[in-house]
């Protein structure tokens, strides 16, 4: 931001965490602040002194928390969003005092602008196991739908506990369309489903159809005022930003996906007899070092003679996962290459080359090492090459070169 000479060097940091307080909350709203750089600026008077309140364990004036919230319901559920920036830098939550204050500033804003917060709907996310790939797709919807809250990823057990609190359903199983829309999609989403996912959810919400965020029409507005200099660079700049996606963050403590995938638990087999085969062979290195039990085998199984294959997640590639609880010992993954294809469902569909086992102890920790993993699977050409490879060795080296 044009302000930031301003500022001394111990403030850069709380600027970085207004600017993607700020971004965030433009993107939840729906709006573009006309002044950001002023907006920004006095954001961080907030900030700053909210900051050393929450670091020292100091209360904030909150005798207006129950007028302002009364006042400004949605821009204090939209600040509550993006407090997260505040929290990570100083690693504490925020409370509902310093909250409010913050979201005062906000308000005061819109006010000034004479605009109010796009209207917020709930999607509840339902997996087989509440677990694993669920939480991937939460993150991959966050960034998908700018006035959507995702408000819990659930198990198919606790499903209808929480369906009254959604307007609408996101699915990796087939479900039955109560009262609420179930829109069924596989757990990790490429740019075309996303496309997809989001007609239906904007046809379903009332919301008219925006224009395409084509980045050949954008390009095509630019040059036509602006001689660009790196297209390729302002390409890449455009698609994150249309895009949506949340902001990166540093992921602390979670391992990549070659430190999950390393050689001892990746297989090459010829065939096997069937999917319940092919499972148990995948997840033998687990069990092995005792990563997992073998009742966490049989619970990765069970749900697929009843509910059918939801674990192909794309063409020729399943990752079959339980609970934490049915038997993991400590995070890992293991892969099973199979030459011969086998078919994951009753009726010889699904064709399956690449078994992934994924065995999580929370719903977090595994995330980067699955991100990873998605963006490997969604190259047609590296997926390939963990088809075509011919040993454990040759798999992990493409493994290893897209753990970034």
């Amino acid at each position: 931001m044009i302000f930031e000479n301003d500022i001394n060097q111990s403030d850069k940091v709380l600027l970085d965490v207004v600017t993607k307080m700020v971004t965030d909350f433009q993107k939840y709203a729906c709006l573009l602040f006309e002044d950001r750089i002023e907006v920004e600026r006095n954001l961080l008077l907030h900030v700053k002194t909210a900051y050393y309140r929450v670091l020292y364990g100091l209360e904030a004036d909150i005798s207006l928390e129950a007028s302002i919230k009364e006042k400004y319901p949605d821009v204090f559920l939209l600040t509550k969003k993006v407090s997260k920036h505040l929290e990570k830098a100083t690693g504490k939550s925020i409370n509902d005092g310093e909250l409010t204050l913050i979201a005062v500033h906000f308000g005061g804003w819109m006010e000034k602008m004479g605009i109010k917060p796009a209207t917020r709907k709930n999607a509840l996310v339902v997996c087989n196991t509440g677990v694993g790939t669920s939480r991937l797709l939460q993150h991959q919807l966050e960034g998908l739908f700018s006035t959507v809250d995702i408000i819990g990823c659930v198990s198919l057990r606790d499903y209808e506990e929480m369906e009254h609190q959604a307007d609408f359903i996101i699915s990796t199983i087939p479900l039955a369309e109560k009262e609420k829309p179930v829109f069924v999609v596989s757990p990790i989403l490429t740019e075309a489903e996303k496309e997809r996912l989001l007609k239906k959810v904007n046809v379903h919400l009332g919301v008219k159809a925006p224009q395409p965020n084509s980045l050949t029409v954008v390009m095509d507005i630019i040059r036509q005022h602006a001689d660009v200099k790196d297209e390729a660079a302002l390409k890449n700049e455009l698609q994150y930003y249309l895009q949506q996606q949340p902001l990166k963050m540093k992921e602390v403590n979670k391992p990549d996906l070659k430190d999950l995938l390393p050689i001892a638990h990746i297989q090459c087999l010829p065939t096997v007899r069937d999917w319940q085969e092919a499972i148990r062979k995948a997840a033998q290195p687990l069990l092995q070092e005792k990563s997992i039990t073998k009742d966490y085998i049989q619970a990765m199984i069970d749900p697929l003679l009843e509910m059918g294959p939801y674990v192909v997640i794309s063409p020729y590639v399943a990752i079959p996962h339980a609970r934490p609880h049915e038997g993991v010992g400590k995070l890992a993954m293991s892969l099973l290459q199979l030459k011969e294809h086998v078919p994951f469902s009753q009726n010889g569909t699904h064709p399956v080359a690449l078994v992934i086992v994924l065995a999580a102890i929370d719903g977090d920790s595994h995330l980067k090492a699955l991100r990873q993993l998605t963006k490997l699977l969604n190259n047609n050409k590296t997926k390939n090459q963990l088809m075509d490879a011919e040993s454990p060795e040759e798999i992990y080296s493409v493994v290893a070169s897209h753990s970034e």
